[in-house]
C-alpha cells in the first residue's frame, strides 16, 4: 500500500516556498519603486513643457492681434484678454498697468502671465508662498521658476523683445 500525503499537508506552503515567494517580491519591489518615483520628475517636466507651449502660443496670439491692429508700442489693446495688454514696439505683450516694456520688473512679468494665458497655473513675484511658478525678471526677458520640484531647476523664459518662449 502506498503512502498518500495527508490532505492537511497538500493545502498548505512550506517555509521554503514562503521565503522564496518574499525574495521574488523584494525583487520586484527593489526595481519597480525607483521607475515610479522618477515619474513624479516626468510629470513636472511634462507640465512646464506644457505651461512653456501655452505661453508661447499666447504670445504668438497676442503679438498677431497687435501687428493686425497696429498697435506697436501702445496700451491697452481693446478686445483682447481684458483689454488691458500692453505692448512694445516688436507687438510683443510687457505689461497692463500702462507700460511698454518689462523693464526688469517682475510684476510686469506676472501680470503678461496671468492676462495672456487662460487658466494659468499660479505665478507670484515673491520668494516664499504656495503658488506654482514665481516671475523674476531682467531687462526685457521674464522668467518663471517652477517652484512644486525644484531639483532639477525647470523653468520658462519670456523674451519680451523677441517674443521667444523657451523651455527647459
Amino acid at each position: 500500500m502506498s503512502a498518500r500525503p495527508s490532505l492537511a499537508r497538500l493545502k498548505a506552503f512550506t517555509l521554503v516556498e514562503l521565503v522564496c515567494t518574499l525574495v521574488v517580491i523584494g525583487v520586484i519591489a527593489s526595481v519597480a519603486l525607483p521607475r515610479f518615483f522618477d515619474l513624479s520628475d516626468e510629470a513636472y517636466d511634462a507640465a512646464v513643457l506644457a505651461t512653456a507651449r501655452s505661453l508661447e502660443a499666447a504670445v504668438s496670439f497676442a503679438t498677431a492681434g497687435c501687428a493686425v491692429r497696429g498697435w506697436q508700442g501702445r496700451d491697452n489693446l481693446p478686445g483682447y484678454a481684458t483689454g488691458g495688454v500692453d505692448f512694445n514696439s516688436s507687438c510683443h505683450p510687457t505689461d497692463t498697468g500702462n507700460a511698454n516694456a518689462i523693464g526688469g520688473r517682475a510684476a510686469r512679468c506676472m501680470r503678461v502671465w496671468q492676462t495672456i494665458l487662460a487658466g494659468a497655473p499660479s505665478v507670484q513675484t515673491g520668494a516664499t508662498g504656495a503658488a506654482d511658478y514665481r516671475a523674476v525678471a531682467a531687462g526685457e526677458v521674464c522668467r518663471f521658476l517652477f517652484r512644486r520640484d525644484t531639483t532639477p531647476a525647470r523653468q520658462i523664459t519670456y523674451d519680451a523683445s523677441t517674443g521667444d518662449v523657451s523651455d527647459p
